[in-house]
């Protein structure tokens, strides 16, 4: 069977919990809540709908900045595989939970401000001046191995998005 694969924004339910496998491998875990606006055509007013809540699972490198990066009420956008989870609660209601494995996470730069810091020791040499810039050459690198877990790749891998400051109400 494929995999489904989903891109939601929200905002994050709680703060993220990291543990690790017998491997040492650290996974982060956090609660995400999306809400679908829709305008009231009555009022002229956006509204949001009930939310849509997901328990999104990181791991390595990922869950490491995300640990770092993100708490309870950031706004964030999420890509990754999605599942589902039916359980039985203890008064025997049936109930699905809702997982995203995350393939990327970062600020939702429609409600965020967010600025990248550069990892210390990285292969990216800064950007020049531009009075010096130079031309750049119509390259492009060959790709990586699409199947390997996708840590440390390229120049993406060595930048962490850090959380400025929130938007002001109304600005959306």
């Amino acid at each position: 069977m494929r995999a489904t694969y989903l891109t939601v924004t929200g905002n994050l339910t709680r703060d993220p919990v990291t543990r690790h496998t017998k491997d040492d491998h650290q996974i982060t875990e956090f609660g995400l809540a999306h809400n679908y606006r829709k305008l009231d055509r009555t009022t002229g007013q956006w509204e949001d709908t009930e939310p849509t809540y997901y328990t999104v699972t990181c791991w390595r490198r990922l869950a490491e900045n995300v640990d770092k990066c993100l708490e309870k009420g950031d706004p964030v956008v999420v890509h990754g595989k999605f599942t589902t989870r039916e359980y039985e609660t203890t008064n025997g209601q049936i109930r699905v939970q809702l997982k995203i494995e995350a393939e990327s996470v970062g600020p939702d730069l429609q409600r965020t401000l967010a600025e990248p810091q550069r990892k210390s020791g990285n292969s990216v040499a800064p950007t020049p001046p531009a009075d010096a810039a130079a031309p750049v050459p119509n390259t492009v690198p060959d790709a990586e191995d699409p199947d390997d877990d996708r840590e440390d790749h390229g120049p993406a891998a060595d930048v962490e998005a850090v959380l400025v400051d929130a938007l002001p109400a109304g600005s959306q």
